[in-house]
């Protein structure tokens, strides 16, 4: 038995899967349909049997709450998801080969800009330079006497040069490895927090090797992508609300700093940053951040709640109040639906002030329904 069920239901759904797409289009619109007539059955039903409710039918007719409109003030956002960046993060590296022979700070330590990090073994460079002191001292002497003897006319200018290039050969190869001396003490470029230390003492460090990485925690930025059908909307200066979902607690306003000047060509979205001050450290580098932009801005806008805008087959609508024949009735009106924020819905076509939408019992109430008007 179980057998044939297994198979039957296979072949329901080869069946199914067969279906030309419109024809399994229009079967979920009539489902659609239908379960939302069950819903407004259940509730008129739910509604008749809970006498207390706010809204029901009555010998009078049913019980609605409604709002005049009048025109408001109607902002729309936009939800962008960002990412906290900090302006100063480097992976120090040295300049030259070398080992490592102290290291001076600690993970978790904060350092100034200029404070000595790491330094290398310098033996033979120091070694190097006490020799080169030496034969620059006799080259010193030797380029001296020769320019006492050529300012006397004595000797040739051959001599005079050659003992003049040697002395100068030998202070640029001093200067050559005192400055190899000020490479082997690697310092921070920045003032911030030691976050890791990557190699230990002894170990070989080479240039463009990642000796320990320094991050600055108090000038942050925040960066997000926005999708290019923005692009007219984003401005730079414009105020954006900015939350966190690690601190619900925190919120803050900050200006737009700058809007990309380039459309990624695979996520078809612009960059926009923000600065982020952080004097107490809370916030760290990659950590999320909520950007809630306005993009749209009315100031005489019809308002409705979004949960009284219907759909059918013909487009959006909603019940109004009309007085006929000495009774007040319920009427669906067509409208046009705008931007919706939140739980309002700006309506650009279809209603006009001082008309009344039902706002509660929408869903008890059919064209030409009595209703009464709870105050």
């Amino acid at each position: 038995m179980k057998k044939i069920i297994i198979l039957f239901s296979g072949i329901f759904l080869m069946g199914c899967s067969q279906e030309n797409p419109d024809v399994i289009k229009k079967k979920i619109i009539s489902y659609k349909s239908k379960v939302t007539s069950y819903n407004e059955k259940i509730a008129e039903l739910e509604e008749e049997l809970n006498g207390t409710s706010v809204t029901g039918n009555t010998e009078r007719g049913t019980v609605v709450k409604v709002k005049e409109l009048t025109t408001e003030n109607f902002s729309h956002y936009i939800l962008v998801s960002g990412k906290v960046i900090a302006e100063e993060d480097a992976f120090i590296s040295p300049e030259m080969n070398g080992q490592i022979d102290r290291i001076l700070v600690e993970e978790g330590q904060r350092v100034n800009q200029g404070q000595l990090l790491i330094s290398l073994n310098t033996d033979i460079t120091e070694k190097s330079i006490k020799e080169v002191k030496t034969s620059l001292e006799l080259l010193t002497k030797l380029y001296e006497k020769q320019k006492e003897l050529w300012d006397q006319e004595i000797g040739t200018e051959v001599q005079y040069l050659q003992a003049k290039t040697n002395k100068e050969s030998a202070e640029a190869r001093l200067a050559t490895l005192e400055e190899q001396m000020n490479m082997a003490s690697i310092r921070a470029p920045f003032s911030g927090i030691v976050e890791d230390i990557i190699v230990k003492k002894g170990e070989m460090a080479m240039p463009g090797a990642r000796l320990m990485h320094l991050v600055n925690l108090k000038d942050l930025k925040i960066e997000a992508d926005i999708s290019e059908n923005y692009l007219n909307d984003i401005r730079e200066g414009e105020k954006v609300e900015v939350e966190f979902p690690t601190y619900p607690e925190m919120k803050k306003l900050l200006p737009i700093k700058r809007v990309g000047s380039v459309i990624d060509n695979m996520s078809r979205t612009f960059q926009i940053d923000l600065d982020l001050t952080n004097p107490d450290g809370k916030l760290k580098p990659n950590q999320l951040a909520t950007l809630r932009i306005n993009d749209f801005l009315s100031e005489s806008a019809l308002v409705v709640p979004s949960i009284t805008v219907k759909q059918d087959i013909s487009g959006y609508y909603v019940y109004i109040i009309r007085n006929n024949d000495n009774s007040t009735v319920a009427e669906k009106i067509y409208i046009t639906p705008g931007r919706s924020s939140e739980d309002q819905t700006m309506v650009e076509e279809g209603l006009e002030p001082g008309m009344k939408v039902v706002i509660e019992g929408f869903n008890l109430v059919k064209d030409g329904t009595k209703v009464k008007i709870l105050s």
